[in-house]
């Protein structure tokens, strides 16, 4: 009796461990490479201990076979691994938007290392980045995301995901709001430089020998980043509002994966 308790516990043990070093690799925040492995895995069993304690997590298991264990650690890794994944999908909706402002300034070829992403982007992209990571720290995201976690363990016992039609449409949903995020962060610039595109096209019309284009070209860098720095208080409430719904709908998805 006594092997088949501490079994049972060890066994719900490591499905909880799983759970969270796969959020710990997709999480924002988390998954950056500044924080060590060593520091992760730690910081995991440590957690793991606590929910298992807190939340008095039996796992009842039907038998110890390996199959059984397989799938109900790979379960608990798509469990850890879209939650991660739905945080990341905002922050990404937001270097996009700012790509498309920094296509519009004409910076698109002007690359930076992202060391967050582990990828180039233009610098805008890059600048937008940073601040929404900054964002995320100061409403306490990276606390939300612990509480989000235990929440799903709530929600979602191991071994108890629920993948069905309605969290197909629902990651459906939540990655084509990428889009509408990235134009929420990039239509004021967007807009400005579509009525200077205007304007560009009539004076070329009126006065065909200017060279509008190589005249203007400085000018439209200088009113791009007028507009970020003067709007930048705007890019930031917006970016917080973002991030406190996104918070929500994580919650929701979470129900829906449960």
């Amino acid at each position: 009796m006594m092997i088949d308790i501490l079994t049972n516990n060890f066994v719900s043990f490591l499905l909880i461990f799983l759970r969270i070093i796969a959020m710990f690799f997709s999480a924002p925040i988390l998954s950056d490479n500044s924080i060590p492995v060593f520091v992760k895995i730690v910081l995991a069993l440590f957690m793991s201990y606590v929910l298992l304690i807190s939340l008095n997590i039996n796992t009842p298991l039907a038998s110890l076979n390996f199959t059984y264990l397989t799938i109900s650690a790979l379960k608990e890794i798509i469990v850890g691994l879209a939650i991660g994944f739905f945080m990341q999908l905002i922050f990404w909706g937001i270097s996009y938007g700012a790509s498309l402002i920094g296509f519009d300034l004409g910076l698109s070829m002007a690359t930076v290392f992202n060391p967050n992403l582990e990828i180039s982007g233009d610098v805008v992209s890059t600048l937008f980045y940073i601040l929404a990571m900054l964002t995320f720290l100061l409403i306490n995201g990276h606390i939300f995301l612990f509480t989000a976690l235990h929440e799903s363990f709530k929600l979602i016992p191991p071994t108890e995901l629920k993948i069905s039609d309605s969290t197909a449409q629902e990651l459906i949903i939540q990655s084509a709001n990428v889009f509408i995020i990235a134009v929420k962060i990039a239509s004021p610039i967007m807009v400005t430089f579509f009525l200077m595109n205007i304007a560009e096209g009539i004076m070329s019309r009126i006065i065909p020998q200017m060279q509008v284009f190589f005249v203007l070209y400085p000018l439209r860098i200088g009113v791009g980043f007028l507009l970020i720095t003067t709007t930048m208080i705007f890019f930031f409430y917006v970016i917080k509002e973002l991030l406190k719904l996104h918070e929500t709908n994580l919650i929701k998805f979470i129900r829906v994966l449960g």
